[in-house]
Formats: C-alpha cells, sequence, structure tokens
C-alpha cells in the first residue's frame, strides 16, 4: 500500500474507519480520514500521511469540498475509497419516524452513490477500488429493525461487485 492515496468515510473514534485509517496509514498509505465532525478524529491529526477532512455525505456542498481537497493534495489521484459512513436507525415499523428514516436512507444508501459519482473520475484514472461497507442487517433479522437501507437495498447489485487492482 506504500504510495497509495486512501479516501475513507466514517472515521470518528471508536469506530471501523478510524481501524482502517490506521491500518491503512501503517501500511504506508496517504489517508484521507472523514467524519462530519474534524474533532471526533483529534487523535488522527499528527500522524504521518494522514490527513484530516469534514465531510458530510449528504450534503453535496460537503463532497464537492472534499473532491477539491483530495484534487489538490494529490493532483487528482484516488487509488481507494472506502464508503464506510453510516447512521443506525432501528425502530419498529409502527413506530418509524418517516423524516428519520428516509434521513438514513440518505447517508447509508445515497451517501456511498454521491461519493462514487463525486470521485470517480481520480478512480478511473489510477484504475481504483471502491470498497463500500454494510452491516449483516441487511440479510440478517434484527429484532425491531424495519427495514435496512444499504444492505437491504444494495444486495440487487451482489452479482455485478468487481475488484481492480
Amino acid at each position: 500500500m506504500t504510495g497509495k492515496i486512501v479516501l475513507i468515510t466514517g472515521c470518528s473514534a471508536g469506530g471501523i474507519g478510524h481501524a482502517l485509517v490506521l491500518a491503512f496509514q501503517q501500511r504506508g498509505a496517504i489517508v484521507f480520514a472523514t467524519a462530519r465532525s474534524v474533532k471526533k478524529m483529534d487523535d488522527l491529526a499528527n500522524l504521518p500521511n494522514v490527513h484530516l477532512l469534514s465531510l458530510d455525505v449528504t450534503s453535496a456542498e460537503s463532497i464537492a469540498t472534499a473532491v477539491k481537497e483530495v484534487e489538490a493534495k494529490t493532483g487528482g489521484r484516488l487509488d481507494v475509497l472506502v464508503n464506510n459512513a453510516g447512521v443506525q436507525y432501528v425502530m419498529p415499523a409502527i413506530h418509524v419516524n418517516i423524516d428519520k428514516a428516509k434521513d438514513t436512507f440518505e447517508a447509508n444508501y445515497w451517501g456511498p452513490i454521491r461519493m462514487v459519482n463525486a470521485f470517480k473520475d481520480m478512480l478511473l484514472q489510477t484504475k481504483g477500488t471502491i470498497v463500500n461497507m454494510s452491516s449483516i442487517a441487511g440479510i440478517v433479522p434484527v429484532p425491531w429493525s424495519s427495514k435496512h437501507p444499504h444492505g437491504g437495498y444494495s444486495s440487487f447489485a451482489t452479482p455485478y461487485k468487481t475488484r481492480s487492482n
């Protein structure tokens, strides 16, 4: 991974994204760690080759700003995009707040699609890799879960998943 450029969404301390930042950085990658609040990634601030960016995957403006920052620092290269950001909303169907459910869908389903669309040119240039994190809740029933928007609705794409080096 030495010299590879990686962008990871959802890197708040204590989560999978945060651990991925450390793993990629230790393997020599240049990592763009993102979260809605940069303060939630404070402990990553002084690591070599780690750049902290504020990013909300539900905001076109926030994504556009991140694209510009990555382009400026990398010359327009991105080797790996890890779509890890997400929110959880577990509620029995009879108690679901539709606005909260829509917000969940915006982050967990449309967020990764927005990110892929925004960074596609950089990824195509490097023949990069896209990693979409999901949840087992998309295929395994979870108590009080009406529907898992990311895994449940993106499972149709399973036969079309690809990997490139």
